[in-house]
């Protein structure tokens, strides 16, 4: 008995230990082997975990429903693979890479939720190692400006340093959505040092994260982070007005979060490339894919004009073009063509269409669902769903948790390109660790410490 706790406590630390060191050296250039080694090392103990705390897993309950639904997801991929691939050879040679990786993810994702749940003080260190990619990128960016003498710009800031603008947006989105969570969860309880202390803490987190997709001009980090911010005001409020507690309180930390949305918002729109003013001008051009061609990336012609006068911002008219051409191309073959990373570009070949797009759609949901199809955005979306659903009718603080993950995903996967490599693999993970809080609620209750 004493050995199997040791077993388990080295398991634990292992886990932890490889989870905490990926999100440090997620972003560090050069690393890849490094990470690769480490979901090696991790995954062992991590089923060993899995298998270990199941028992505690309350089989017949409703919140093994994401886990269901997350699990039919991967039995999807391999139906696509076996019976409606367009290219079976390149779908199989990404399940046995991406999805690999994709699947062992998944796992320690799982066992990690167990362990969060097992031991509080294992949640401060994941806690502190979420920050840890806008930390980095903060320091680069201080470094970089006292090199210079002054405050470099955010484009010049991307341009010069090895950050890809997603991974401060990204990251710092899954770190904020924790905070809000966490902030939320305090503030049903009485002020006390302690929680003002946490409050603190937790804010200060999120002033991290938003000036980390500040300076590197995020348009995607920036605008989540301001919706998870006001989502947290409107909870916070709705909360007021049902219990009738607290109100002067309220209104006073209302006004405070809303004056610092609106001074972020418009450091953002001065700082950044341009673009936000003339957004749905842009927008009404870039969805005429058939009159403005320039979406192909096979012509010389110039960007086409607003109805300003001025040229669309690039990377607006592309998101949206390439998005109305997804569209469609996932209603023309709703079962997908298999591909996480290409899809987008073998279909319009498929299609017959002249182009020379390289890349994807840039929305992570458009291209995961031209890959698998109307069902895999089914399973998909239903798996979030059912976080947000049970999560919040849950008096659970990991629950809850997993509830605002999921808020947070759906919207940042619509404008992000998250169905690429890594960092579809890396939602997973986090999809798993929500799905692993609310299965384990029996864990707190049963598991001896």
């Amino acid at each position: 008995m004493l050995k199997a706790v040791k077993l388990k406590k080295i398991a634990q630390c292992v886990v932890l230990f490889g989870v905490i060191m990926q999100l440090c050296l997620w972003v560090i250039p050069g690393t890849i082997a490094t990470r690769q080694i480490l979901l090696a090392i991790t995954v062992i103990p991590s089923i060993f975990l899995v298998i270990g705390y199941f028992k505690f897993v309350e089989c017949k309950s409703l919140h093994l429903l994401p886990t269901i639904l997350l699990f039919c997801l991967l039995l999807w991929v391999v139906i696509h693979m076996v019976f409606f691939s367009y290219d079976q050879g390149l779908e199989l040679k990404q399940f046995t890479s991406l999805w690999l990786r994709a699947a062992v993810g998944i796992i320690i994702g799982f066992s990690l939720g167990f362990i969060l749940r097992d031991n509080i003080w294992s949640r401060v260190l994941f806690y502190i190692a979420l920050f840890s990619t806008s930390s980095i990128n903060l320091v680069i960016y201080a470094y970089q400006s006292y090199a210079q003498g002054f405050f470099i710009s955010p484009n010049y800031f991307v341009s010069t340093y090895y950050f890809k603008k997603i991974e401060p947006a990204y990251f710092g989105a899954i770190a904020i959505a924790i905070a809000v969570a966490q902030i939320i969860l305090l503030l049903k309880h009485k002020l006390t040092f302690k929680n003002l202390f946490g409050l603190s803490l937790w804010m200060l987190g999120i002033a991290v994260a938003l000036t980390s997709s500040l300076i590197s001009g995020s348009k995607n980090g920036v605008a989540i982070g301001l919706y998870l911010l006001i989502l947290m005001v409107i909870a916070i409020f709705l909360r007021t007005v049902l219990f009738g507690v607290n109100r002067s309180k309220f209104f006073v930390f209302a006004i405070s979060f809303f004056f610092v949305i609106g001074v972020i918002w418009s450091v953002h729109k001065s700082s950044t490339v341009q673009g936000w003013s003339s957004l749905f001008e842009d927008i009404k051009i870039a969805v005429q894919i058939e009159e403005y061609p320039q979406w192909r990336k096979n012509t010389n012609l110039p960007y086409p004009t607003n109805n300003s006068g001025n040229l669309v911002a690039g990377n607006t008219y592309e998101r949206f073009a390439w998005a109305t051409v997804g569209v469609s191309l996932i209603a023309k073959h709703p079962l997908g063509y298999g591909l996480i990373n290409s899809s987008f570009k073998k279909i319009l070949d498929l299609e017959g269409i002249n182009h020379a797009v390289r890349g994807q759609v840039h929305s992570g949901w458009i291209d995961f669902g031209l890959a698998y199809g109307i069902p895999g955005l089914l399973l998909l979306f239903l798996c979030l769903l059912a976080l947000i659903v049970i999560g919040l009718r849950t008096k659970d603080d990991c629950c809850f948790m997993s509830a605002w993950l999921a808020l947070m995903l759906i919207p940042f996967c619509l404008i992000a390109e998250m169905s690429y490599k890594q960092y579809f693999e890396s939602m997973l993970f986090f999809i798993a660790l929500g799905c692993s809080w609310l299965a384990s609620t029996g864990i707190e209750k049963r598991a001896p410490k």
